[in-house]
Formats: C-alpha cells, structure tokens, sequence
C-alpha cells in the first residue's frame, strides 16, 4: 500500500517532530485499538472485531458513543450529515459481510481522525513506537475527554 500511494505522490517519511500542520501528502501507520485505548483512556480494548454477534454490536455501539464524543467541536471531528448518517445506523440490521463493512467504516473514521489529531498536534501530543525502517505506529498521547482541549481548535500547552 505504501509503495502505491508512493506513486500518487504521498510521502513515508514521518517525523513527529515536524509533523504539526505539514503540507504535503504524507502516511503513516496506526492501529485503531491502542489508539482507542490511549486517546479515550480505556482500560482495555473495545471489543468489537470478535465474537458472536451480540458482543459485537455491544462493542460497536461502545465506539460509536465514543466516536459521537469526537465530533464535538472542541475535539476536531467534523459533524456532518453523512458522519451522523454512519453513526445511527440500525446495527440490528447488520449480518455477516455487512456487519463487517460496517466495523471497517468505523476503524476508517477512527483512523482519519488520528491522522488529523497527528497533524494538528505532531509530537506535543503524539508518539511513535518503532522506526520507520524496522516497522512502527502512532499513537496518540493523552486523551480526548470533556475538558481536555486535546481536541480543540487552539493549541494549548
């Protein structure tokens, strides 16, 4: 994938340091999980990859209570018809493939937010673990809670 959005001019070359409000079209890694555990201070992961169908939803409905948290104004995700459109859906509704699709929108949104949360803040609120030789991931550092300013339009120190 790296060497594909390569050739669309996207650039794998992060450093944290230098990352806050980079022009350019850059990537990076992250992984959904640790980050959810990291950002909204979780004592473990949301599970909603594994198992029947009902600890799924249960999980699901868990990130979209989260994920609705992120779309207030001052922690940067944008509301929008469409993002409340994906997060009211009637996951009743949802079987097998669909259901599936559906856990991939939401690790999607997830994941555009670290890369906007990475770009608005580099290092002052994110770390990289591992190297871009050796393999590594982003993650954010703090939280996103009521009150934090983590996700807020000024920069605060």
């Amino acid at each position: 994938l790296v060497v594909a959005l390569q050739r669309y001019g996207f650039r794998h070359d992060l450093d944290l340091t230098a990352a806050a409000q980079r022009a350019g079209r850059w990537l990076f890694e992250v992984y959904p999980h640790p980050a959810m555990v990291q950002i909204w201070r979780l004592d473990r992961i949301i599970s909603y990859k594994k198992g029947g169908i009902d600890r799924k939803r249960a999980g699901l409905y868990v990130l979209r209570e989260h994920l609705l948290r992120l779309a207030q104004p001052t922690h940067g995700l944008r509301q929008s018809a469409l993002l409340n459109e994906i997060l009211t859906v009637d996951l009743q509704d949802l079987r097998g493939q669909r259901l599936k699709d559906y856990e991939d929108t939401l690790d999607a949104i997830f994941c555009a937010y670290l890369a906007w949360y990475c770009w608005r803040w580099g290092a002052e609120r994110n770390e990289m673990f591992g190297t871009l030789d050796d393999g590594y991931i982003v993650v954010p550092r703090g939280s996103v809670q009521p009150g934090s300013g983590h996700g807020s339009s000024e920069k605060t120190k």
